[in-house]
């Protein structure tokens, strides 16, 4: 178990902010990914009253994590912050070659279809996506924190991030 300590202070500050906006129903987002993509954790700590946000974590194996921390503190706009943690000895960097997916991924009954995998840094794009169970529309999913589905985009390149909530078809606007 490794104990992560986190905090945000103002610029030229060293006091933690103690207050945070909460989105998605949660104060912090802290995503926590292994440097050859094989671990993925999403985890909501608490507000502490000193404006930290403890998490101990049991890491499965040694190696190179990148911890992505992500919230609204205060008044401010949207924060995030990547770090990088070594746990026990860590191995060289991985190339991080990740598998050709397509556009569909299975998993138990559901299969996750996608309308593209291509997507462009530095422009707006629209994703469509289907879950289906046992090849039909899925109807047995409920929101989670507030939000139909939540995606978290990591580049395998440079690690830049983005954590998105889908729009039900129902909230699109028409043109």
């Amino acid at each position: 178990n490794q104990q992560l300590d986190l905090w945000m202070t103002l610029p030229k500050s060293s006091a933690p902010i103690r207050k945070f906006q909460t989105e998605m129903t949660k104060k912090l987002h802290v995503i926590i990914v292994s440097d050859d993509f094989k671990t993925f954790l999403h985890i909501h700590p608490a507000l502490s009253p000193t404006g930290h946000f403890v998490i101990t974590q049991a890491f499965p194996a040694a190696g190179t994590y990148y911890i992505y921390a992500d919230g609204l503190p205060n008044d401010l706009n949207h924060q995030v912050f990547r770090f990088k943690v070594d746990v026990g000895h860590p191995s060289p960097p991985s190339a991080r070659n990740l598998p050709t997916t397509g556009m569909g991924v299975q998993t138990g009954p559901y299969e996750v279809d996608l309308s593209s995998v291509r997507l462009h840094s530095g422009k707006m794009e629209m994703l469509d996506l289907q879950i289906l169970e046992n090849g039909k529309p899925a109807k047995d999913l409920h929101p989670y924190l507030g939000a139909a589905a939540h995606a978290v985009f990591l580049n395998a390149k440079d690690l830049s991030y983005v954590h998105v909530h889908p729009m039900g078809a129902d909230m699109m606007m028409m043109d």
